[in-house]
């Protein structure tokens, strides 16, 4: 039997620090998969890590970079 807690729309607009709006509008563009039941919404919170995974910007390593300009 399938045990997986999903998440409202309140709870992922409180880990993304945003509006509920906003996580409608990521939900309506399908940008963020969900699980719709009547007008409920419900996000998987392995798709909210994969989402936030995939809009993470990485840091740049300026030493390494000024070690490949000056080799």
């Amino acid at each position: 039997m399938l045990q997986t807690h999903l998440l409202d729309v309140n709870d992922v607009a409180r880990i993304l620090s945003c509006s509920t709006r906003a996580v409608y509008r990521l939900t309506e563009s399908r940008r963020l998969p969900c699980v719709k039941w009547g007008r409920s919404v419900r996000i998987h919170p392995e798709d909210l890590a994969k989402f936030i995974n995939e809009h993470t910007i990485e840091a740049i390593d300026f030493e390494a970079e000024a070690d490949t300009i000056l080799a």
